[in-house]
């Protein structure tokens, strides 16, 4: 958690000085970072998140309806041959893929519209996972300077998490 005396601006300025420890070029930070401003919203957010407010069984009721389960049944006829290439090369089950995919995203209906920078630097300055937000900021840096995305185009939820799978960004670059 920062100290209250620490301005966020001033913030940025020191998170800098370890990125491009981390070996992010300073243009890469300076264009990506520069600019962005803390958001209160994702403070809210993160106070709470309904997966830690409510009972497990009141989360999933709120989450599965028929219509996911018939959806998702549907696309596991649709990409047959894509789930079958995915189990054989990864070796992870298309239920668990749809599942995931349904949860997260509603098949893409839903996958956030956060800048992740913004979400990520505003968590490790503010958030009660400030490491582990700082790190996944690292990793959403590493994924602009390969050249993956841009900045203005890594677009997800308030905590980070990246397009239909909602991946973190470090599991984007695992």
């Amino acid at each position: 958690m920062a100290h209250a005396d620490v301005s966020f601006d001033r913030w940025k300025k020191d998170f800098r000085k370890e990125a491009l420890a981390q070996g992010i070029k300073p243009h890469i930070y300076d264009r990506a970072m520069g600019h962005l401003e803390f958001d209160t919203e994702v403070i809210k957010h993160d106070t709470s998140q309904p997966e830690f407010t409510r009972s497990i069984w009141t989360y999933f009721d709120n989450t599965i309806s028929p219509k996911r389960l018939k959806k998702g049944k549907k696309y596991l006829k649709d990409y047959k041959k894509l789930f079958d290439r995915i189990e054989h090369e990864y070796g992870v089950q298309r239920e668990i893929i749809v599942a995931i995919w349904a949860m997260e995203s509603d098949f893409g209906r839903n996958y956030g519209n956060k800048n992740v920078l913004r979400s990520l630097a505003t968590l490790a300055y503010h958030g009660k996972r400030a490491d582990f937000a700082k790190q996944e900021l690292f990793a959403a840096l590493r994924i602009i300077q390969n050249n993956r995305i841009s900045a203005k185009n890594l677009i997800g939820s308030w905590a980070g998490a990246m397009g239909q799978p909602q991946f973190m960004p470090s599991s984007f670059l695992r």
